[in-house]
């Protein structure tokens, strides 16, 4: 009996050792089949993205020209920390909110190599609040890591992708699914000096990388102990921006393309509140809201603002804390930008007391349209070019929502018809035309691919000011005395 048990025994073992040594030449035969493929391995990749994807993304990413300044303006010269929570009764997160973290504790677990589950972060912020200037600043922070890197050094390679370019690069492939050719052309929208076949390459890698992964899926020891190398050493971040200026059926789809990504990519997706509800959550992810500046934020960002001129720059911190209208708009960073921009541009820090947000954004595009292009170059502005500003983007808001595009031909159709209701001159509308197109400031967009308004807190100001006028007008037609 004992022979036969230690015959079985043996047999057994012999069945065990064979058919590990299976399983191993099975293993091997596929890791050495995916080596050669069209894409590198890991450290190659990394060295090559360096040299390709650092230099278009910075040019990119680093000088903010939302108003077409004639000073550029850096952000990591202005750029101040925010601070985040979990939102309160979020199914991402607990019941009640947890205690603030600073945005360089939630960047660390992002980039950083650690035994974190999470694989998707996703940061919540009302319009304003520095959503895209916070995924701007990471993004040009792994740039630099990059940069300093030495040639056969692993790093993380960060993508930015605007996703409000997505919704229109193919209409038809959206049909299915997301594609790599749609994620290549809102890649090349959103870094202009990247060509098609550079902004295919992230995309084209992550099958790789899933064929790799799909290697490691087994429950053996030596699987196991592979697949625990991969998962926590990111590859790829994709800092996806603008999830909310998507439609409503564009976004379901990234949310089946986030969801297949391969452990060895991070997403981090910037939105407003809300507009992850219709969806549900996404596995692996944890939930950030930004909150509002605080006192010592708003603080920073004053000083770091008015650098060359401390004087007004403290001027104007005194009237924010004196006056209270002016304090509820600069804790919002957006606002606060423009509230410099209008102090700069008049050399005066005072505000009336009840100085409403309206009031702030009309003086900020007024800016925008020529105040600050006059005051350049020391003259008055140009009151008619204002005026027909104004008048067109409220006529174009309300004709189209926030997502949409508008074509170059309505534009122009609707330039020379306000033109000739206020009766402004042909050189006056073409110069309007040729800033609208050339400068990238209200409205961002090309001659062939249409324009969008570049940001929701001044789409919202035209709507409602163009509102405002149909109201005025079906009122007076109803009673023209």
């Amino acid at each position: 009996m004992d022979i036969i048990s230690t015959i079985i025994s043996i047999v057994v073992g012999l069945f065990g050792i064979v058919g590990g040594i299976y399983q191993f030449r099975s293993w091997w035969k596929a890791r050495k089949n995916i080596k050669p493929t069209q894409i590198y391995s890991a450290k190659q990749l990394n060295s090559e993205i360096a040299k390709q994807y650092v230099i278009p993304q910075e040019r990119a990413l680093e000088v903010w020209r939302l108003f077409d300044f004639h000073r550029d303006i850096k952000i990591t010269d202005i750029y101040v920390q925010e601070v985040l929570q979990t939102p309160k009764g979020s199914p991402f997160g607990a019941k009640d909110r947890l205690p603030p973290v600073l945005e360089k504790e939630v960047f660390e677990q992002i980039c950083k190599t650690s035994d974190t589950d999470n694989q998707i972060w996703i940061i919540v912020g009302r319009a304003g609040s520095g959503k895209s200037t916070m995924l701007w600043y990471w993004t040009l922070c792994l740039l630099e890591e990059l940069r300093c890197s030495f040639a056969n050094q692993f790093h993380t390679v960060p993508i930015y992708l605007s996703l409000r370019h997505l919704s229109t690069s193919t209409s038809k492939s959206l049909a299915d699914e997301i594609k790599v050719h749609d994620l290549t052309k809102c890649f090349s929208k959103t870094i202009p000096s990247i060509s098609d076949n550079l902004a295919e390459l992230p995309f084209l890698r992550i099958r790789t990388l899933r064929k790799k992964e799909s290697i490691f899926s087994g429950n053996s020891v030596l699987f196991s102990n592979s697949r625990k190398k991969d998962v926590y050493v990111p590859e790829w971040i994709f800092f996806c921006d603008g999830f909310d200026e998507l439609a409503s059926e564009v976004r379901v789809k990234l949310y089946h393309w986030i969801k297949g990504l391969p452990r060895s990519c991070r997403v981090v997706l910037a939105t407003r509140p809300n507009t992850l509800d219709q969806i549900g959550r996404l596995p692996r992810s944890v939930e950030y809201e930004i909150c509002d500046f605080n006192k010592e934020q708003i603080k920073l960002f004053v000083i770091q603002w008015f650098r060359d001129n401390k004087q007004l720059g403290y001027g104007f911190l005194e009237q924010i804390s004196s006056n209270e209208s002016l304090y509820r708009l600069a804790v919002i960073p957006l606002l606060l930008t423009c509230l410099s921009m209008d102090v700069e541009i008049r050399k005066d820090a005072t505000f009336p007391q009840n100085f409403l947000e309206t009031d702030l954004l009309r003086r900020a595009i007024e800016i925008v349209i020529d105040r600050w292009d006059a005051a350049k170059e020391a003259r008055v502005a140009n009151q008619s070019l204002i005026q027909l500003g104004l008048k067109v983007f409220s006529e174009l808001a309300i004709d189209h929502s926030y997502d949409s595009k508008i074509q170059y031909e309505e534009l122009v159709a609707c330039v020379n018809e306000m033109g000739k209701e206020l009766g402004i001159k042909k050189e006056v509308l073409d110069e309007f035309l040729r800033r609208t197109i050339d400068g990238g400031r209200l409205l961002v967009g090309t001659q062939d691919c249409g324009f969008s308004f570049g940001h929701s807190v001044f789409y919202d100001f035209f709507f409602a000011d163009g509102m405002r006028h149909l109201v005025g007008k079906s009122a007076y037609m109803r009673n023209p005395k």
